[in-house]
């Protein structure tokens, strides 16, 4: 495409010579980008880090005054940290205007409100207990892989040769780590009658099903379409969370790329600010739930003030602008 094709459609496009170095501003232009996001969204984004702030803060007190129970070491060391670490991530990539990665952040974002949710509708020490048993159980699959004899052998070998195995430093020493490993593992889960039961059921489903998730055990929800059915979520699924799958997957043409007319390919930047106003928008609805719901189970003193510093005299201080982006570049 030449720069007089260019102007006269009247668009900003990527022409025929890029430059000699850097990056090409009709493809990335970080400035722009970076400006634009801090411009239009930077007090919603410092929303966000005040919320993010807050989470910090509650996740040490809660630590504090728990009793430190593996519900505690589950719902407070994994799945919130998880969440607040989620969270960060999205606050950072938006404020570079990269709404593609936030989208993928958020879709594990929605999986983890929920995941917390469901931990602590009901069953909150048997739940967690499922999660704890699972990480357990995935960790003595992973030992067993270097373990002759067992099916996570097999299919390492299959994946990666003993040959190739050992030229990565993997040799009988690892053998016998691994069953020193699972040893352990193994003797904590029947040390514990509680862990022991759940451990029976996680056998009895992995013959039924190959991806096996800790709300599934007991009669849980089969999936995250029904774990969000069952919180009353099934919008948020449909409307939100499925229309990530292409930031996963990538799986969706029309959202990287469109042919207008033959010969000429219409190509967004990859930092385009066109979905900000979504993911800002369920990024602060999943943080803001995640919270109440930690201040609630762990802090619950402290819930007043909490919403009084966001909903000061009864009004959202959240109210990001209404704005629409559309920014493309043409390629032949």
């Amino acid at each position: 495409m030449t720069d007089e094709r260019r102007d006269s459609k009247g668009k900003r496009g990527i022409v025929s010579a890029p430059p000699a170095d850097g990056a090409h501003p009709g493809v990335l232009d970080r400035h722009y980008a970076e400006e634009t996001s801090e411009t239009v969204y930077g007090k919603s984004l410092d929303l966000i880090k005040e919320l993010i702030d807050e989470g910090t803060n509650l996740q040490v007190r809660a630590l504090v005054s728990s009793p430190r129970e593996i519900p505690d070491v589950v719902l407070l060391g994994v799945l919130y940290r998880r969440s607040l670490q989620l969270l960060d991530s999205i606050e950072i990539l938006l404020r570079s205007g990269q709404g593609y990665g936030a989208r993928i952040m958020l879709r594990a974002l929605l999986e983890a409100s929920w995941g917390i949710e469901w931990m602590l509708k009901a069953d909150t020490e048997r739940r967690a207990k499922q999660f704890y048993v699972i990480d357990i159980r995935e960790r003595i699959e992973l030992n067993e892989s270097f373990v002759p004899g067992t099916k996570a052998f097999a299919s390492m070998k299959l994946d990666v040769p003993i040959e190739q195995q050992r030229e990565l430093g993997i040799d009988e020493e690892a053998e016998a780590i691994s069953r020193a490993n699972i040893k352990k593992n193994r003797e904590h889960l029947e040390e514990y009658p509680d862990l022991n039961l759940i451990d029976g059921e996680v056998s009895r489903q992995k013959k039924r099903v190959g991806l096996l998730r800790w709300f599934t055990l007991f009669g849980g929800p089969q999936d995250y379409a029904d774990l969000a059915r069952k919180l009353g979520h099934a919008d948020e699924y449909r409307l939100v969370y499925r229309s990530l799958n292409d930031a996963v997957h990538g799986s969706n043409v029309q959202s990287h790329v469109s042919i207008e007319t033959r010969g000429v390919a219409v190509i967004p930047t990859i930092r385009g600010l066109e979905e900000f106003g979504d993911v800002l928008e369920f990024t602060w609805i999943a943080g803001f739930r995640i919270t109440q719901l930690m201040i609630e189970h762990y802090r619950p003193g402290e819930m007043r003030s909490f919403l009084l510093r966001f909903f000061p005299r009864g009004k959202a201080r959240w109210n990001p602008p209404n704005v629409e982006f559309h920014r493309e570049v043409n390629m032949l």
